[in-house]
């Protein structure tokens, strides 16, 4: 009964929908045509992160002395072969030590101890008697590092090759005659810590990697800072914390420069005031100051004129370069303006672009001016982004003048800069 009632109710589903079908067919044939077009799609960035781990293997868990003494001293090594597997490509570091802060090899039957107290590597000749240690080249011997201050044995960078996964450790021992005879013991501690996956360099990235408004975290490879890059609206990768390279020489293999190299000065704040040489100062919270012959990694020399082209080197990573520059009365589409124009807000431009309000170094007071009312950003350009004390933002490229008397800034003055991948 039960099979005969389902096979009922499908049957008639199926009349009742041939009839809906016949019904819609008799009202299209007056139906006017209407042409849509459905065709849509979308993408999702899908990434996969893995995470490192580590394991550590001993190729032998018990190390055994046989040692008949003489009255000058028997020496007598043994190895052990500490084996690391890890998977993070930032390598791994390995540490030797004592079990506990107390070093000395115990005898099971009496109070005798064989120590580990000299100082500097001895050899086997010039152990003294009665002592023990450890080597990593089987010549040259260390006293026994403590549990509190282990020994870091090894320290790679890199994903181990299968001979950089072993570390032989090599350990010795040296008696007399004058040490009771029995089994002396101690334990010894090996520990592995895997690095964390490094980060990606910006002089390795591609901003065609990001999705609109994603934003990753880059270190530049010339001196280790590191700093969040954002897509932005314009479909450009910006920087969105400060510039903070100092005191390096950097050349066209790491930055953006077409030949030779450059160096970048250490901070001091006493040396702005000339237009053709380089000055920056750093600032714990708003990181570099660089005036325009900084910037431009030397190639700006002296006082140029309202227009002049863009300049082709800069202190940015390889890869990356200064903001495509305007000037007043010049119309023309940048990046610069483009991002004022996207971000028409001081709210909005200091959210997404987190450009600050860092205010400026001055030339002529070699001090700081107008810290959180207003900001200035180079361009590739003599001049700067806008950021007017009144919180609006100015769609337009405030021009940093030539000339002491002219009006807008002065490319002797120290401002930040937000480098850009396109």
């Amino acid at each position: 009964m039960v099979k005969q009632t389902k096979k009922k109710a499908i049957s008639s589903a199926i009349v009742f929908g041939s009839f809906l079908t016949l019904g819609l067919a008799s009202a299209l044939l007056f139906a006017p045509i209407i042409k849509t077009n459905a065709d849509s799609s979308a993408n999702v960035k899908v990434k996969a992160i893995i995470n490192p781990v580590v394991s550590l293997a001993l190729n032998s868990n018990t190390m055994e002395f046989n040692i008949t003494p003489t009255s000058a001293g028997a020496f007598n090594s043994q190895s052990v072969i500490a084996t690391v597997d890890t998977n993070s490509t930032g390598g791994y570091e390995l540490f030797f030590s004592a079990e506990d802060n107390t070093t000395t090899m115990t005898s099971l039957t009496s109070e005798s101890t064989i120590a580990s107290d000299f100082t500097g590597t001895v050899t086997s000749s010039t152990m003294a008697n009665n002592k023990w240690g450890y080597s990593l080249n089987a010549t040259n011997y260390s006293k026994i590092p403590t549990l509190s201050a282990p020994t870091k044995i090894k320290d790679l960078d890199h994903f181990p090759s299968s001979a950089e996964k072993n570390t032989t450790v090599n350990i010795a021992t040296k008696v007399d005659t004058s040490l009771p005879s029995g089994t002396y013991t101690k334990n010894v501690v090996f520990s592995a810590i895997a690095h964390d996956t490094p980060l990606e360099t910006m002089q390795s990235f591609n901003c065609s990697s990001l999705v609109m408004h994603e934003t990753t975290t880059l270190k530049d490879s010339r001196d280790g800072n590191t700093y969040t890059v954002t897509k932005l609206l314009d479909g450009n990768c910006w920087m969105t914390q400060n510039l903070k390279i100092a005191n390096k020489t950097i050349d066209s293999t790491d930055s953006d420069m077409t030949s030779g190299s450059f160096t970048i000065p250490a901070s001091d704040a006493t040396a702005f005031g000339s237009y053709g040489t380089p000055a920056m100062v750093t600032d714990s919270t708003y990181g570099g100051y660089y005036n325009f012959a900084a910037a431009t990694a030397g190639s700006y020399s002296a006082a140029a004129p309202m227009g002049t082209p863009s300049y082709s080197s800069s202190i940015c990573p390889k890869g990356w370069k200064l903001p495509t520059g305007s000037y007043q009365g010049n119309t023309n589409p940048s990046d610069a303006s483009t991002i004022l124009a996207l971000y028409p807000s001081a709210a909005l431009i200091q959210d997404e672009p987190a450009l600050q309000k860092t205010g400026y170094v001055s030339y002529s007071t070699k001090a700081f001016v107008d810290k959180g009312t207003e900001g200035k950003y180079y361009t590739s350009r003599v001049s700067a982004v806008d950021i007017d004390m009144d919180d609006n933002i100015e769609n337009t490229i405030s021009t940093i003048s030539s000339t002491a008397n002219s009006s807008g800034s002065d490319a002797r003055n120290g401002h930040p800069i937000r480098c850009v991948a396109k």
